[in-house]
Parts: C-alpha cells; sequence; structure tokens
C-alpha cells in the first residue's frame, strides 16, 4: 500500500510539471504569432527599430520553431496583405542574418502560391505574387528569377482554347505587381522587361471587350473633368495675366494622385486589402482606414470615400453585403466627425449631378445607402441644393431618385417626420401617408371579433 501510494503522490506531484513542459512551448508560439500579427501597429518606438528586434526575437527562435515561423509569415503574406512592406522587409533582415531561412521561406511561398490556385482563391494568390516581386527589393529572390517568373505567366496568353479569364488573372497579376518591383527588374533586365511589355501590349490590343459595357458604373463616353486637367508644360516665354481680384486664392492640405497614377493604385490596393481583411468587425476596419500609414501625405478621408463607393457600386455584385459598407460610412463618420461627413455629402452631391450617366443597379444601390445613412443622422441634408430636380419630369432620374429616397427614410421613420424634414416645395415627391386597412370577409374574422371582445370583458371560460 505505501508502494501505491508513494507512487500516486509521486504521480500526483509529477503532474504540473509534465504540463508546464507541453504548454511552454504552445505560449512560446502563440507569442511569436502575436509578436509577428502586431508588428508595424501603433508603437512608441520606430517600425525600423521594431523590425530589427522582431528579427533578433526570431533568429534566436529558429532552431527550435523554424516551421512554426515559416507557417506565420506565409500567413500573414496571404491574409494582410496591406503590410506587405512590412514583411518582406522582416523577411530581407532573417534572409541576411540566415541564408538558408530565406530560401526555405521562399520555397514555402511557391508551395502555398499554387495550392492558392488550386483551391481557386485568386486574390490570395495575387496578395503572394506581390509578396513574392517585393522580395526583389529586399534582396532575397533574384531579378532573374523574378523576370522568369513574370514571364511564365504571361505565356499563357499564347495558349489555346482557353477561357479569358485566365489569360487576363495572369496578366493582371504581372502588371499589379510591377509597382513594387518595375523600376528594379527594368535596371537590371530591361530588354526582357521590354519583350514582356510588348507580349503583354499586344494581348491587351487582341481581348475581347464585349463585356466591358455591363461591367460599368458610368455610361457616359466623355470622362469626369478630373480625367480633363492637364498641366500645361512649363516654358519661360509663356505670360499669363490675371485679372485683380480681392480674393485670396489658397491650396490646403495634400492633393490626391491622378487617377490613372501608380501612387494612385498603390493607396487604393491598400485600402480595399484593408477593408477586405476586417469587413466583418466595422469599428476595427474604420480604426485602420483612418490609420492607414502615410495619411499625412494624402487626402486620405477623399481616398477612404472613393474606395468605400467603389467597392458598392462594382458589378455584377458588390465584394460584400451593402449594409456593410452602410455601417463602415456611419462608422467613420463617428471617428471623423469635423471632416469626414464632408468628404461623404461632397461625394453624395457629385453622383447626384451624374445620375443621367448611372447604371440603374448603382442608383437603387446608391438609394439604399444614402437613405439608410439619413436615417442615422437625423435626416438632415440640405434638400434645397437638389430644387433642380422639381422642375424635371418624374421619370427622370434625379426626381425619381429624390422620391425614392423619400419613400426608404419613410420606411425607416414615418409619414409626418418625412414631411417635416423635407421644404414644402418637395411635396410633389412625398410618399403618400399609408392607411391601414382592416377589411376582411372570412367567416373566421367574425368569430375572431366576438372573442376578442369577450376576453376584453372579462368573460367566464364557460362562455369563451
Amino acid at each position: 500500500m505505501s508502494r501505491r501510494r508513494h507512487s500516486d503522490e509521486g504521480d500526483a506531484g509529477s503532474q504540473p510539471h509534465k504540463r508546464r513542459r507541453t504548454s511552454e512551448p504552445i505560449e512560446i508560439e502563440d507569442r511569436l504569432e502575436s509578436l509577428i500579427c502586431r508588428v508595424g501597429e501603433k508603437s512608441t518606438s520606430s517600425l525600423e527599430s521594431n523590425l530589427e528586434g522582431l528579427a533578433g526575437v526570431l533568429e534566436a527562435d529558429l532552431p527550435n520553431y523554424k516551421g512554426k515561423i515559416l507557417r506565420i509569415l506565409c500567413a500573414v503574406a496571404r491574409l494582410l496583405p496591406e503590410k506587405l512592406t512590412v514583411y518582406t522587409t522582416l523577411v530581407g533582415l532573417l534572409n541576411a542574418r540566415n541564408y538558408n531561412f530565406g530560401g526555405e521561406f521562399v520555397e514555402a511561398m511557391i508551395r502555398q502560391l499554387k495550392e492558392t490556385l488550386k483551391s481557386n482563391l485568386y486574390s490570395e494568390a495575387l496578395y503572394l505574387v506581390r509578396f513574392l516581386s517585393d522580395l526583389v527589393n529586399c534582396h532575397v529572390i533574384a531579378a532573374p528569377s523574378m523576370v522568369a517568373m513574370f514571364e511564365n505567366f504571361v505565356s499563357v496568353t499564347q495558349e489555346e482554347d482557353i477561357p479569358q479569364v485566365r489569360s487576363d488573372w495572369y496578366v493582371y497579376a504581372v502588371l499589379s505587381s510591377l509597382p513594387w518591383v518595375g523600376k528594379e527588374l527594368y535596371e537590371k533586365k530591361d530588354v526582357e522587361m521590354d519583350r514582356l511589355f510588348n507580349q503583354i501590349e499586344g494581348y491587351l490590343k487582341r481581348r475581347q471587350k464585349t463585356h466591358v459595357p455591363m461591367l460599368q458604373v458610368w455610361t457616359a463616353e466623355k470622362p469626369h473633368p478630373q480625367e480633363e486637367v492637364r498641366v500645361r508644360p512649363q516654358s519661360s516665354s509663356m505670360t499669363v495675366t490675371l485679372p485683380l481680384s480681392s480674393n485670396k486664392i489658397s491650396i490646403t492640405g495634400p492633393v490626391m494622385p491622378g487617377s490613372h497614377s501608380v501612387e494612385r493604385f498603390v493607396i487604393e490596393e491598400n485600402l480595399h486589402c484593408i477593408i477586405k481583411s476586417h469587413w466583418r468587425e466595422r469599428k476595427t476596419c474604420a480604426a485602420q482606414l483612418l490609420s492607414y500609414p502615410g495619411k499625412n501625405k494624402i487626402p486620405l478621408n477623399y481616398h477612404i470615400v472613393e474606395v468605400i463607393f467603389g467597392e458598392l457600386f462594382q458589378l455584377p455584385s458588390p465584394p460584400h453585403i451593402d449594409v456593410m459598407y452602410t455601417a463602415l460610412l456611419i462608422e467613420l463618420c463617428k471617428l471623423q466627425p469635423g471632416s469626414l461627413p464632408q468628404v461623404l455629402a461632397q461625394a453624395t452631391e457629385m453622383m447626384y449631378m451624374r445620375l443621367d450617366t448611372m447604371n440603374t443597379i448603382c442608383i437603387d444601390r446608391l438609394i439604399n445607402w444614402f437613405s439608410h445613412h439619413l436615417s442615422n443622422f437625423q435626416f438632415r441634408w440640405s434638400w434645397d441644393d437638389w430644387a433642380d430636380c422639381l422642375t424635371q419630369d418624374i421619370e427622370k432620374p434625379k426626381p425619381k431618385f429624390v422620391k425614392e429616397v423619400l419613400e426608404k427614410c419613410m420606411r425607416l421613420s414615418y409619414h409626418q417626420r418625412i414631411v417635416d424634414i423635407v421644404p414644402p416645395s418637395f411635396s410633389a415627391l412625398i410618399p403618400a401617408n399609408p392607411h391601414l386597412l382592416h377589411e376582411c370577409k372570412c367567416s373566421g374574422f367574425l368569430y375572431v371579433t366576438a372573442l376578442l371582445v369577450s376576453i376584453q370583458m372579462r368573460a367566464m371560460a364557460s362562455t369563451l
């Protein structure tokens, strides 16, 4: 008995020790995952020092947790594309300290790229291609290897009897990666890159474009005024006489990059990635959008509003449910009450002015968003600015838009509220006051009415 009891006590005493030994690696793995995922977020120290420190921590843990570190880095490259340059820099630092690790990481990324393509996860595969391309700047992948990969992608356009969407994806994967690596590749492999561009240009000229009108938000052939602005070439002999004016002309704040500039593309892609990563949590998504790196160098609010409406109006269907964008814009207005509502109002006014050339489906989405948005801000709007719709035919886009917005607002409120907030001149567009009708000629209606009266009169159970 004594031996048995001693054995039991020994087992009981050794059990916590065993648990500590097995849980310790799990705790370290969780700590590594937390450190990697949170790098680049708000911190008192600089991003460079944080990356240097994290690289040192990961290097020390490589002998025991190399597989875990590889899996985490591959996962963040696929799931957190908005922090692409942060993680490529981290991989570059690890590669400089441990050359073998860099090779193993690239092999793991290539395997993951093949798996995502087999699983039809094309957006994530696109992020992986961009990640690999940026590794050229970090001296992890050689420029000739990246050019060879791009050439393999573009060679798909020469295949026969394949759907156009297949070749489109591979060409887009190459073109969308060039903002990160194009300069580096062209400096080292200019001949190969020229040949690659010629192949892409030839493909773009011969591809079918019959589906494009179905996916366009605007039907106007003339581009929007922003597209028409061109800076005149500088000339020392050019003189311009300005009329005298007492008004001071001042330009404050950063200006949005051109619509077709590389900077605009990169900014919008990063904002799209943030929405894609955090769309399930509107508060987190709004906070991440407003904390975009370099926000002081760009008009961030304008970019955010443009990207959100771009997704909302995407045809044939938006990436996420419509109400998500409504909730996100409401949250953004709460976080930036002094600036973002004005930007949103300006965007709404611009879309109202262009309703004549807007796709009908997109007008419906705009109506649903605008009415829902107004219901969260006491239905406040400068309706007098839209008085031009009162002189147009009721079936024209502008009066039709205002009428349907008011109908949606009434469903989210009540008739008298809509009458009170809209100027009297808009009475023709206000929906009629709904009346409830309780007409029922079925035989059971009389019995139900009698039963209800009996219950109200507290009739006896036998009577009921």
